[in-house]
């Protein structure tokens, strides 16, 4: 295998922080990650393999870039108050039960209209 350079792992580090949220296409491994999982970057490592917290599975295999098909279907976001997640344009709050707009960072700044 040819390992990427430092500035390509740099490059696939700027493309996919912490927080990325990507659905796989496909994985070249003979015991792969089910199509269609959802799962969030947690690292990427140095040599560009992206370490993955699958939401349904219990494997943790990393997806490679340049051999596995995936595609980047937005970010988690946490509210700093209960440190729940979503990746979704809105998600609940578990200490006061308020939704949390993604864009901002806590149930305190959301404003149901």
């Amino acid at each position: 295998m040819n390992w990427p350079s430092k500035e390509e792992v740099k490059k696939i580090r700027e493309k996919y922080p912490p927080g990325t949220v990507i659905q796989l296409i496909r994985m070249d491994d003979p015991t792969p990650v089910p199509n269609g999982e959802v799962g969030e970057v947690w690292s990427v490592d140095d040599i560009g393999q992206l370490h993955i917290e699958w939401f349904n599975y219990e494997g943790s295999l990393a997806v490679v870039p340049s051999k596995d098909k995936f595609r980047k279907i937005g970010y988690n976001k946490r509210c700093r108050n209960c440190q729940n997640f979503g990746y979704g344009k809105t998600f609940v709050c578990r200490l006061n039960n308020k939704q949390v707009d993604a864009r901002n960072d806590s149930c305190d700044d959301f404003e149901a209209e």
